[in-house]
């Protein structure tokens, strides 16, 4: 399985609502600009799955608006809040993998994120992604052979102010 793990765009700091920090004018341009970035790079997204926070629900917002056909795919999961469990995240991806779903976008919260990637890849984890920032990842249950394929920030992408 493809699994694009995302951390959610730049959040307003002001908000006192965790649960309710929306992106700032600059989350939604990065968003778009790793969305516009993946579609040049003819990536396949069968399913997303975001955290119930209202910032990471309108940085996939940004992705459905690139990738419009997994509108009808797209289950929102408690358990990708900031503090939520990485080893039940990897219980459903088992389940949808058993289901011959090929590839997922998980968009979600530090630290849950970094927790996912130590899990992964047996706590050799080093990667802090910055906001809109994206990691693909070849994830096998069978076997030891995850292997990071790429990472890419807004910074990194060409002609991205």
């Amino acid at each position: 399985m493809k699994l694009f793990l995302m951390r959610h765009g730049e959040a307003d700091l002001q908000t006192h609502n965790d649960f309710s920090r929306p992106l700032t004018a600059c989350g939604y341009s990065e968003s778009r600009a790793i969305a516009n970035w993946l579609r040049t790079k003819n990536i396949n997204i069968q399913q997303a799955l975001v955290s119930p926070y209202l910032r990471a629900q309108q940085t996939l917002s940004v992705i459905c608006e690139v990738f419009p056909l997994i509108t009808n795919q797209i289950n929102t999961l408690y358990e990708l809040r900031p503090n939520g469990k990485s080893n039940q995240v990897l219980s459903y991806l088992r389940l949808l993998d058993n289901k011959i779903t090929q590839s997922v976008i998980i968009i979600s919260h530090l630290p849950f994120i970094n927790a996912l990637l130590t899990e992964i890849f047996l706590n050799e984890n080093n990667r802090i992604l910055t906001p809109s920032s994206i990691v693909c990842i070849d994830l096998h249950f069978c076997s030891l052979l995850n292997k990071l394929q790429w990472t890419i920030s807004p910074a990194e992408i060409p002609n991205n102010p």
